[in-house]
Parts: structure tokens; sequence; C-alpha cells
């Protein structure tokens, strides 16, 4: 894969430097800085999953046109071996980064993260929009859990589905994007509420053991954040079972990732929501 003629194609010629920064079983991200002083963040994906991008694109584009910040895509273009979207790259730390550099801040952290978080979940599906619902598909064990949820009337609204401290970046005082629409669909915002919470809970406690306040202080933030613009995520309804179809969800997700220890700590986690 040539890198420097994907880019002449996409008329980046004046490349100063290029560098990956992230690389997975299909996707490759790169930075590329280029003159004057331009800074792009470059995905490919192999043809076969380049309609991908066209779904997130749109869906970008309408949490954009609503002032979530979303980085701006210039382009995307398929070539001999790969699809590309050349965007913006976003400036600032990850929030976790900013939780480490400053864990004195964990509050205000995150409350700038669930004043978006309710942003995005304020946008509700156009008519017109052909859901997609690939990623929501559930596995056998999820079904069986969602079966047991009330069936009630929702409004289908934006959720992001990977809402989480990686994907989300500030400058310290604002958000300055969320990236990783890929799981991104219009459906029922306590699937994306609780997919946030088995991540802070199940990565993000673990990732700060030694410190456990902060994990918690930024919890509580997300939560009185959120509530400031949207509703009390401690009062939706039956939230401890799409609690549980969280955790299985990232069973799911991590299947040859995950130690057996670690496995037994979230089927644990599971538990005391069933």
């Amino acid at each position: 894969m040539d890198i420097n003629a994907i880019l002449q194609q996409l008329g980046v010629s004046t490349l100063q430097s290029c560098r990956e920064v992230f690389g997975g079983r299909d996707s490759r991200v790169y930075k590329i800085i280029a003159k004057p002083d331009v800074t792009y963040a470059l995905r490919l994906l192999p043809n076969r999953k380049g309609s991908q991008y066209d779904r997130e694109k749109h869906l970008m584009d309408i949490a954009k046109e609503q002032k979530v910040p979303v980085p701006h895509i210039h382009s995307i273009t398929e070539h001999d071996q790969c699809t590309s979207m050349l965007m913006d790259w976003v400036e600032g730390n990850t929030i976790l980064a900013e939780l480490e550099n400053h864990p004195e801040s964990a509050y205000q952290i995150g409350l700038q993260f669930g004043q978006v978080h309710a942003l995005i979940h304020r946008i509700e599906q156009p008519s017109d929009y052909k859901s997609s619902m690939d990623w929501l598909t559930p596995s056998k064990q999820e079904a069986n859990i969602l079966a047991i949820i009330p069936q009630e009337k929702v409004t289908p609204r934006l959720i992001h589905l990977d809402y989480h401290p990686l994907n989300v970046l500030t400058d310290g005082e604002h958000i300055t994007g969320v990236i990783d629409w890929n799981n991104a669909s219009f459906g029922d915002i306590r699937l994306d509420i609780a997919r946030t919470y088995s991540i802070i809970q199940l990565n993000g406690k673990n990732h700060f053991r030694h410190k456990p306040n902060v994990m918690a202080q930024f919890q509580k933030g997300w939560m009185d954040g959120y509530e400031k613009f949207g509703t009390s995520i401690s009062s939706m309804q039956n939230l401890k079972l799409f609690n549980a179809w969280a955790g299985q969800r990232m069973l799911r997700d991590l299947d040859n990732h995950l130690s057996e220890q670690q496995q037994a700590e979230i089927e644990k986690w599971i538990s005391q929501f069933l």
C-alpha cells in the first residue's frame, strides 16, 4: 500500500510528515502534516468495508449540524486496494490522557464529557434515515437479556455506542472532538448510556485501580453533566438490564483478548444486574 500515492491522489502534495498512529486488524490511521501547517487524519479500510465510511460521514454530518464537535471530513475515496477517509486532525488530549495528567480535575472533565453526550442524544432520527443496525445485531446471549426488558415506545435518537475516554478529546477547557463513529446509529439512548457506563466501570476503574477516586469523580461528573442538558441517568427505567446487555456486549467484543480472570470479572459485573 503506497501511502504517498494515496496522498497524491487526494491532492495532498506538500507532505511534511506521515506517521501511523493506529493499526488494527483491518484499519490503519495516519497523522498527516502537510505544508503550510495543515494536519489531517487519514483512515484506510479495505474496499470491501469502504461503505462504512459513507455511513459514518452521514451520521457525523447530522451531529455536526447540531453543534456536536466532530472533525470535518474532506473526502472519501476508493483506491486500488483500500478506501480512504481524509479528515481534520482533532487537536487536544484524549479524555483518558487528560485524566492522567490532571486527576484533580476528574469531576470537571466528567462534566464536559457528560454535556456533549447529552447533546448527541438530543438529536432525533430524521424521517428519511435508512437504519443500519449491524453493530447492534445481538448475539444469542444479548438477545436473551434484551428480551426481558419491558417493551415501550421510545423516540430513536443518535447513539454513538463507543463513547468513552479514548474517543473524546479535550483542550482542557472544552471538548474538541468526538471520534470513531463506526458503531453509531439511531436507537434507544439507554443502549448508549449503558455502553459508556460499562466501559467506565470495567475498563476505566481498572486503569485507575491505584487511584479509584479519579474514575469515581469522573463518573459523577459525567452523570451530572449529562443531567444538565439531558435527563437524569439514575432515573432511566430498566437501566440495570441495559447495563447487563452492555457487559455481555463487552464480552463479545473482547472475546479473544480476555484472560480467564478478566472474563470472570465481567461476568460477575453482569450478574449484579440480572
